[in-house]
């Protein structure tokens, strides 16, 4: 966040001609997989299969593996604004909120997929925040 401020990028919510843009950040966690696992063994785990695993470097205590990344992830958002006096509140994530925007396992090239693209406590802040539309760019569709 320090090197956004610096480079003038906005990290927290903010009005534009009386829209709030509410940006949040997250990260996903396996939780968010709300279906049962394909029996399969040729499907590698998402740790194997996503690069992330490698390329991203985390303190000890924090893993992309259970919930602990995006739970810190959450806590690095701001209180969530008073919304009431703004014609429009748009927020956006990287990753998405709910686990119904990703297709059913039988259409995914790569099943184990919804492990790795959204968040639960992302939904439950998106949730309370309540914002008249949610934007969301995470998905790896144009790889499955």
């Amino acid at each position: 966040m320090k090197l956004c401020k610096e480079l003038g990028v906005h990290t927290e919510p903010r009005s534009v001609a009386g829209i709030l843009i509410v940006p949040v950040v997250s990260w996903y966690e396996p939780v968010f997989d709300v279906d049962p696992d394909i029996q399969d063994a040729s499907v590698e785990p998402v740790e194997v299969s996503m690069t992330d695993f490698l390329l991203c470097k985390w303190p000890s205590l924090l893993s992309g593996s259970d919930g602990s990344l995006a739970s810190h992830m959450d806590k690095c958002n701001p209180e969530l604004p008073e919304t009431t006096e703004y014609k429009a509140v748009i927020s956006f994530s990287h990753f998405l909120p709910l686990p119904q925007l990703v297709p059913e396992k039988r259409y995914l090239f790569y099943p184990n997929l919804p492990k790795a693209v959204g968040s639960r406590v992302l939904g439950e802040r998106i949730k309370r925040l309540n914002p008249s539309c949610h934007i969301f760019g995470h998905t790896h569709y144009g790889w499955d």
